[in-house]
């Protein structure tokens, strides 16, 4: 009842969290269903699950894309990723784009961003020739590049002690980023000595079993199990250092007037679908990445099924500082929070020539090179495994509808040759710049 009428619900008008901070805590490659929290077998997330059990938890999030470039991009923008394909700005923020950090500056927040990602940075790098990730960040530190989250950690810490309030904070953890090697801490947790063929594999990096597997060679299971073993020890890593960090905040003493947001850009495919890493394809190991908010004045748990976006978090963000919000392709998730309410609309991905919505229960694919189309029930068949095409004609033919009118708000006007052509482009890009092996 308290959070009932703290939300609004008797007519009063709704609390907002006014001069509240705001830290996005982003871990690269983490798909859902890997976190303990999410009902993995193995524990994997001690931290998150104690986290999720206090606050708002999404058990049904979509990414926007399988890769970093244009996964992020989109999330900080409430933007499809259409509008990061040009090649003179990609993979940055193009400047006439409304970006998270510019707008909380706009309003007098003070801001900064850590990441250790090669992609998400404000210089060049060997993985991203322009920058162009630092507009509206006062602060944009990059000397922790590839290293494990301790790091990121260390330098948030040296950036808050001369950061006044409100702050908007940005961390980009790398881990479980191939090559999964786990910090000493946690390497050894679920598996021990590797007992294959291969020394990549044993030192985490799954890139020769992709070639192998493109080559049309068999993988070991083995050497598959090992890996897995390999990148859930790196969520174990990172989910401790995501607790050290809020430890941070708490210790300062602004945890209580911080929103805090735990988000992942893509997940990682492990065989599914005969894919393996990231950036190809749309399934769901690729796109249901987790999502958990701390807001305060709201207290959890809180579980919400239906399925949302990473487009929503901007106009989320926004809605609850009070803040008025642009012309988002995302929905601000306050009414499924408060009141259960859901946000009305499909979600949706996109991957060089896949297209994906899905409602709460049935998703559509598209591969428009192809012009294939694949329709899984996510509720009885979450690993899609079965296309229901001739048998779910009602759901095939509401998913075209919002197919068909979403690539008309976003790509009318593009021939679908020159779609296929933008996405192989890309995808030739990601591969010479050595991202994408």
């Amino acid at each position: 009842m308290a959070l009932l009428l703290a939300s609004g619900c008797d007519g009063r008008q709704p609390v907002t969290c006014r001069g509240c901070n705001v830290v996005l805590l982003l871990v690269d490659t983490l798909r859902a269903d890997h976190l303990s929290s999410y009902g993995y077998d193995r524990q994997t997330t001690p931290f998150l699950d104690a986290f999720a059990r206090s606050n708002v938890l999404f058990l049904n999030a979509r990414s926007q894309s399988a890769c970093t470039f244009p996964s992020v991009n989109s999330l900080l923008t409430s933007r499809h990723i259409f509008d990061f394909l040009d090649p003179s700005t990609r993979p940055g923020i193009p400047d006439d784009v409304p970006y998270l950090p510019a707008l909380l500056r706009r309003h007098g927040y003070a801001t900064a961003a850590v990441s250790a990602s090669p992609i998400v940075r404000n210089t060049p790098s060997e993985h991203n020739l322009k920058g162009g990730f630092g507009r509206g960040f006062d602060h944009f530190d990059e000397s922790c590049k590839w290293l494990y989250g301790n790091c990121v950690n260390r330098v948030a810490g040296q950036l808050l002690e001369g950061m006044g309030e409100p702050f908007f904070l940005y961390l980009h953890y790398m881990e479980p980023h191939d090559p999964y090697r786990a910090e000493a801490s946690v390497f050894g947790r679920f598996v021990e000595g590797y007992e294959g063929r291969y020394p990549s594999v044993a030192k985490g990096d799954p890139n020769p079993l992709r070639q192998m597997l493109d080559d049309g060679r068999e993988i070991d299971p083995s050497d598959l199990e090992y890996l897995i073993s390999r990148y859930d020890e790196e969520i174990l890593g990172v989910d401790a250092h995501l607790g050290a960090f809020l430890q941070q905040l708490e210790e300062r003493g602004v945890a209580e007037r911080t929103i805090v947001i735990v988000a992942s850009d893509h997940g990682e495919a492990f065989l599914e679908h005969d894919l393996l890493k990231h950036c190809r394809g749309l399934y769901e190991p690729l796109t249901r990445v987790p999502l958990m908010m701390r807001i305060p004045a709201i207290d959890g748990p809180l579980v919400r099924r239906t399925w949302v976006e990473n487009l929503d978090l901007v106009p989320t963000v926004l809605d609850y500082l009070g803040l008025p919000a642009e012309d988002f392709a995302g929905v601000s998730l306050r009414p499924l929070i408060e009141t259960g309410t859901p946000p009305g609309k499909v979600a949706r991905s996109s991957m060089g020539s896949w297209r994906s919505v899905n409602d709460d229960r049935f998703k559509l694919l598209w591969r428009l090179n192809t012009r294939d189309y694949l329709l899984f029930d996510l509720v009885a068949d979450p690993a899609e495994s079965r296309n229901l095409l001739r048998q779910e004609r009602a759901a095939l033919r509401h998913l075209r509808r919002e197919l068909e009118r979403w690539m008309a708000q976003t790509e009318a006007g593009v021939p679908e040759s020159e779609r296929a052509r933008q996405a192989e482009e890309i995808e030739d890009e990601l591969r010479a710049l050595g991202y994408l092996n």
